[in-house]
């Protein structure tokens, strides 16, 4: 996932093979999911969040990506998921449900009205279908400290000055666009309004619920 962008996206027990070597073959490609390079960062930023428990960061990855249905508090939400996720670190696999943590912040997240992206929650998914394969091998696999080092290896490429340069140049791009076209999008509402054809709509918290009372 964070390497290619690519994962097999069904890695339950009958579509792995140990080969004579140790190694570890897959079977079975019809379900693979794909990730652009700004879905790797942005997953990576998540799990980041996770293994050093910022249920802050949490909150405001789930509000960035995610589609409130009506204005949430990130605070509170940040307390919400500390509530919902803690018991379940300092657990060992045998003892804890992988898919239970994803069960659970995804159902945070979901009665809140919040819409995930379906890549996301696709990925969530896969990594509860890994869990069953992970616990026939090692069953008292402690999760988070078996991916730190991982993390810590995946980090600094993602900072690398290369990179951010890179990251810096795609910005610079879409706001030279944005400013070109600011002018004709002036110059637009301006005519409208000189033809008398300009609208404004505004959005009044709290009329919905009046109007059913009328």
């Amino acid at each position: 996932v964070f390497e290619h962008g690519l994962f097999h996206a069904d890695p339950h027990p009958g579509n792995f093979l140990i080969k004579q070597d140790g190694g570890v073959a897959l079977i079975d490609f019809g379900n693979v999911g794909r990730f652009t390079r700004e879905m790797k960062d942005d997953l990576l930023h998540l799990l980041v969040a996770l293994v050093q428990r910022n249920y802050r960061n949490v909150s405001r990855w789930v509000l960035k990506h995610g589609q409130p249905m009506h204005p949430i508090d990130p605070q509170g939400l940040a307390l919400e998921l500390m509530d919902v996720l803690e018991p379940y670190y300092g657990l060992k696999l045998e003892d804890i449900q992988i898919g239970g943590l994803f069960n659970s912040l995804f159902g945070l997240v979901f009665r809140h009205g919040i819409s995930i992206p379906a890549q996301y929650v696709h990925a969530g998914r896969t990594f509860v279908v890994l869990e069953g394969s992970v616990r026939l091998c090692s069953p008292t696999l402690e999760l988070i400290p078996a991916i730190q080092p991982y993390m810590t290896k995946l980090l600094p490429g993602r900072w690398a000055p290369d990179r951010v340069l890179r990251d810096l140049r795609a910005d610079a791009s879409e706001l030279i666009a944005a400013l070109r076209s600011y002018p004709v999008n002036l110059a637009e509402v301006l005519s409208r309004a000189a033809e008398g054809k300009l609208r404004l709509e505004a959005d009044v918290t709290g009329m919905e619920g009046l109007g059913q009372r009328v």
